[in-house]
C-alpha cells in the first residue's frame, strides 16, 4: 500500500515546489493523515497546524496529564488546547522522543526524565505503598529511587536489606 501511495504521490505532485503546505492539502494526497502531514510541515519550515500524535505521543500525553483518552485526534485536540500553537510544531516531536527514550510503556526511566517533577504519571508511581498495600492491590508496581531498599530488623539480629525486586537494574526507579 505505501508503494502505491508513494508513486501516486509522486505522479500528483512531479516537483518538490508543489508538495502542499497545509494541512488540508496534505491530507488529500493518498496515504497522508494527519500525523504524516504534521511532521511533513515541520519539516518543511511551515507554520504548525496542528500536533503530531504518533504511538509514544498516545502513551505520553496522557501520563503527563495533559491528554485523556487514546483517540489521536482528541489528543492531539486536548494538546492543541492547552499548549501555546507556537510550540505546536515541536510538542510532538519533544512527546514522541520521550516516549521512545525515557518513557518506555513499560520500566519508564523516571529518573532520568525531564519534565519527572510534574508528571501526573512519574509522580504517582513514586508512591511506594506499603507491604498491605501492595498484596491487597496485586497489580500495582512500587517503584522506588536509587538506594532506598527498605530495612527490617529481626530481634537481636543484624540489620538486613530486604531486595527491592530492581537490584538487577538500578535504572528501574
Amino acid at each position: 500500500n505505501k508503494t502505491n501511495w508513494l508513486l501516486k504521490i509522486a505522479a500528483a505532485i512531479k516537483e518538490d515546489k508543489n508538495i502542499p503546505l497545509n494541512l488540508d492539502a496534505l491530507t488529500q494526497l493518498p496515504g497522508i493523515g494527519r500525523k504524516s502531514a504534521n511532521v511533513i510541515l515541520r519539516e518543511a519550515g511551515a507554520k504548525a497546524e496542528g500536533v503530531i500524535v504518533d504511538l509514544h505521543v498516545l502513551r505520553v500525553a496522557p501520563r503527563l496529564g495533559i491528554a485523556t483518552g487514546t483517540d489521536p485526534k482528541k489528543i492531539e485536540a486536548q494538546i492543541m488546547e492547552v499548549m501555546p500553537q507556537t510550540t505546536w510544531g515541536e510538542v510532538g516531536m519533544a512527546m514522541s522522543f520521550l516516549g521512545r527514550e525515557t518513557c518506555r510503556p513499560t520500566d519508564p526511566k523516571h529518573h532520568e526524565c525531564v519534565v519527572n517533577k510534574s508528571c501526573e504519571y512519574c509522580q504517582a508511581m513514586q508512591k511506594v505503598p506499603s507491604s498491605r498495600d501492595k498484596s491487597q492491590s496485586g497489580t500495582k508496581k512500587a517503584v522506588k529511587k536509587k538506594g532506598t531498599a527498605k530495612k527490617s530488623v529481626v530481634k537481636k539480629a543484624p540489620v538486613k536489606k530486604v531486595a527491592s525486586g530492581s537490584d538487577k537494574s538500578r535504572s528501574a526507579t
